[in-house]
This record gives C-alpha cells, sequence and structure tokens, in this order.
C-alpha cells in the first residue's frame, strides 16, 4: 500500500551512495528515473485494462445488452484505449534513444510519457464506461454469505437471473469482478494513483516537450509556409 515513510538516523552503506555531492548530475538521475518508471508503468498496466475490456463484454452479455448501440460504443472505446496503451508502449521501446556517452539504449522519453499520460489522462472515463455497462448491481448485489446461506439462496437463485443460459452464479462472479474492479476501496485507491503514481499529468506534459524533437516540428513547418 501506499505510504509516508520518514528516514530518522539511518545508515546508510557507501556501496548504496550513487551519488555524493555531484548535484550537476541530480536532473539528470531523476529524469532518467522518470521516463523508466513511467514506461513500465504504462506497459504492466495493459494487462490491467485488458481485464477492463473484457470485464465489459462478459458483463455486457450476462445482462443482455451486447446488443445495443451505446453499450457497444462504450466497449468499442475501451478497446480503443487499451490497444493505443499497447501500441504506444512497444513505440517506446522499438524507437528507443542511444545515451550519447553510454551507448545503452533507453525507452523513448517522449513516447513513454505520451502513454502514461495518456493511460491516466483517460482512466477514469473507462471506469465510467464499465460502470455504466454493469448498472447499479455492482454496488447492490449480494455477498458471498448471502449465497451460501439456505435462507437467501432461494431468492437469489430466483430474482439475479440474467441472459438465458448464463447461471446466476456465473452471472454474480462477473458482478463481483466488476464490483472490485471499479466499486472497490481498492479501485478508488487505483483511481489516485493513476493520476499521481510515476508525476502528475502536469509533470508528463512537462517530459514530453522537454524530451521533444522541437527542432524537427519548427522545420517542417517552416518548410510549409516557405520560410526556407
Amino acid at each position: 500500500m501506499e505510504a509516508i515513510v520518514i528516514f530518522d538516523n539511518v545508515f546508510v552503506p557507501y556501496e548504496r551512495v550513487f551519488m555524493q555531492g555531484e548535484w550537476e548530475f541530480a536532473g539528470l538521475l531523476a529524469a532518467s528515473f522518470a521516463n523508466y518508471h513511467r514506461f513500465t508503468a504504462a506497459a504492466y498496466k495493459y494487462p490491467y485494462v485488458e481485464l477492463l475490456v473484457g470485464a465489459a463484454h462478459l458483463m455486457a452479455e450476462t445482462n443482455g445488452v451486447d446488443g445495443v448501440s451505446h453499450i457497444r460504443d462504450k466497449i468499442a472505446m475501451l478497446t480503443m484505449y487499451a490497444e493505443t496503451i499497447s501500441a504506444l508502449s512497444l513505440a517506446a521501446v522499438e524507437h528507443p534513444k542511444i545515451g550519447p556517452d553510454t551507448g545503452m539504449a533507453y525507452p523513448n522519453p517522449v513516447l513513454s510519457n505520451a502513454v502514461k499520460f495518456y493511460f491516466a489522462d483517460h482512466y477514469h472515463e473507462a471506469i465510467k464506461a464499465l460502470q455504466d455497462i454493469a448498472g447499479g448491481i455492482i454496488v447492490t448485489a449480494p455477498s458471498t454469505r448471502d449465497f451460501l446461506s439456505d435462507q437467501t439462496r432461494p431468492d437469489l437463485q430466483r430474482f439475479l437471473t440474467g441472459k438465458e443460459g448464463v447461471s446466476v452464479e456465473d452471472r454474480w462472479r462477473i458482478i463481483k469482478l466488476v464490483r472490485d474492479l471499479v466499486a472497490s476501496d481498492l479501485s478508488g485507491l487505483w483511481e489516485v494513483t493513476t493520476l499521481h503514481a510515476e508525476g502528475s499529468l502536469a509533470a508528463q506534459r512537462l517530459a514530453t516537450v522537454r524530451a521533444s524533437d522541437v527542432q524537427r516540428y519548427r522545420a517542417v513547418a517552416s518548410h510549409a509556409a516557405g520560410l526556407d
């Protein structure tokens, strides 16, 4: 879980000291860390977004609304969201930058920051889409204890039926999955960390502009305007 950590009189062995007084490299170290951190953040989020898309399909199907146009629109949006994250993540490593002094390849900082920004900036829209597809039942559905109770289970089997061919238990499992993803304490934590982990949206905007090839952009526009 997230926390505030206070280092009070902590001994750090010298072999674990990365810099000692070399202040001129502090900015580079922070920027390099942020680049890798944002790239990995976007890359490991893709399987989670795949889960959102899959849950949307299952929820729509079990509710019998998978053919409704506005439901299909939301699923299409979720699919494009997922695959854009995947494409940008792949592009960041397929078009790396090479350190001039070390010769080491590292993720393209423009694309790394862009994909982290895109994921974070559209995350709440994705959550909203899945919540809308699922309906209010994700917060009103019974608990596991209710399903195991001999007293309440017969009523649940009767009133929680959905699409023909889908058992009540399977429908409840899908509902519970969606609840965990978009209507739980943990999902609320994810909504905050998505925005602020690996740096804020503003930090990603700034890093993207700083790392971009401004002269190339200017040259293209100057040529189009007939300035050269």
